[in-house]
């Protein structure tokens, strides 16, 4: 079974795309809800809350 060494690729693409839609969906809702103004966030990310910053480096980490 030659092919049973790309279940894991499959795996961490599958992962990645989560976590990156898991960011994106969060960062519309807080942006639409008022909670973070888009000019707060433009050159500093510190300004989005906790989990989506944990998000948001969860999802650089899969690129380093």
């Amino acid at each position: 079974m030659q092919t049973a060494i790309l279940y894991p690729v499959f795996i961490q693409i599958f992962l990645t795309l989560f976590i990156g839609v898991q960011t994106a969906v969060g960062r519309v809702k807080v942006i639409r809800s008022g909670q973070v103004h888009p000019s707060k966030i433009a050159l500093d990310s510190s300004n989005w809350p906790d989990d989506l910053r944990k998000l948001g480096n969860s999802l650089g980490n899969q690129f380093e």
